[in-house]
């Protein structure tokens, strides 16, 4: 990926941030630093992290994965649930 087309790499990056989000991966957050996409936040599983990855490197980042494995529990539907305040702390 060129480095020096900031218009391309913002328009790859909010592909794959609509592609992640479809998915039900709003756990995760990301930015760019020098070409690499750092991916941080939470998934429910190990699969879910490769999976967030490779959408990644699909994409045409270099991705450094970051994110962290979270109980099923961590992932309910409720209002003010767990996945609230995870969300919240790492979108702050």
């Amino acid at each position: 990926m060129s480095r020096s087309d900031p218009y391309q790499l913002e328009a790859q990056l909010a592909t794959f941030l609509s592609e992640i989000r479809s998915r039900g991966y709003d756990g995760v957050t990301c930015h760019l630093s020098d070409g690499e996409l750092f991916l941080d936040g939470f998934v429910p599983s190990y699969q879910a992290k490769r999976e967030v990855e490779a959408h990644a490197r699909l994409a045409g980042f270099l991705a450094r994965n970051r994110l962290r494995i979270a109980p099923e529990s961590c992932f309910s539907p409720s209002p003010g649930g767990v996945l609230e305040e995870v969300v919240r702390e790492t979108t702050a």
